[in-house]
């Protein structure tokens, strides 16, 4: 029926076409779009009658239009190319055939689609619960954390000794920043009496600037790694049941 009907609406060459001497451009879509569609290319068919339409604005081209895009699937686009088409021709030979098509293509999108139908919930399957097993747990008071030990002379003579030091790598940067002005004040001036004292000042410097850190140094390390006084630690106890009675046990 689509075939036959299309068909009808060829023979209904357009006129806008046939009054041209030569085939104009819109002719020569509106020819390719007939070829297509007979050789089952629906898609390349609708293309060709758009192009012909949009250039002629001959109105049987629609009705090609929307029988090529029905074919290809396209039913929202089809059914507009025929509305359109029975608004431009409403005296068209062959209306109560595109009225047919309009109402096979336009009324299921009309339709409100409908709601999946929705099957009852079934109750889930449970499992008798089984009772848990009885299990008497032991009696054990609660254990307490081992203090840690406290830190022992040798370990406070190690952080004593690092601050001693820390003290004398200051004093020993202080010379030392002194020192090397002086020096900077006699290369400016060729020669200066205090650049004897500056050399006696940077050798101290650097005699309290290594010997402060080795002490620095030293202190930290003993002040760290020094063993600890142990702690004392409290007794623990507990109670331990058994099938003949109650275990106690501990450390005291």
């Amino acid at each position: 029926m689509l075939r036959s009907a299309l068909l009808f609406a060829l023979t209904l060459t357009p006129s806008a076409l046939l009054a041209q001497p030569a085939p104009s451009l819109g002719e020569q879509h509106y020819r390719a779009g007939v070829e297509a569609f007979e050789h089952a290319q629906y898609h390349a068919a609708a293309i060709e009658f758009r192009a012909a339409f949009e250039l002629t604005n001959e109105p049987s081209l629609l009705f090609n239009l929307g029988n090529a895009l029905a074919s290809d699937g396209q039913r929202d686009e089809a059914c507009t190319a025929f509305r359109r088409y029975l608004t431009l021709a409403p005296t068209a030979p062959n209306r109560t055939a595109a009225v047919a098509r309009e109402h096979e293509l336009c009324a299921p999108l009309a339709q409100p689609a409908q709601p999946p139908a929705t099957q009852p919930a079934q109750p889930p399957v449970t499992q008798p619960a089984q009772p848990p097993p009885t299990v008497t747990p032991p009696t054990v008071t609660p254990r307490e954390t081992d203090a840690p030990g406290s830190r022992t002379a040798l370990a406070w003579t190690g952080a004593a000794v690092g601050g001693l030091g820390v003290v004398a790598a200051g004093v020993g940067l202080a010379l030392y920043l002194d020192a090397g002005a002086q020096y900077d004040r006699c290369a400016q001036q060729g020669y200066c009496p205090e650049s004897e004292r500056a050399v006696t000042e940077n050798a101290v410097a650097v005699g309290l600037l290594w010997g402060g850190g080795a002490l620095a140094l030293g202190g930290l390390a003993t002040f760290l790694f020094a063993p600890r006084a142990h702690a004392h630690t409290p007794p623990r106890a507990w109670v331990l049941p058994r099938p003949d009675g109650l275990t106690l046990g501990g450390s005291f």
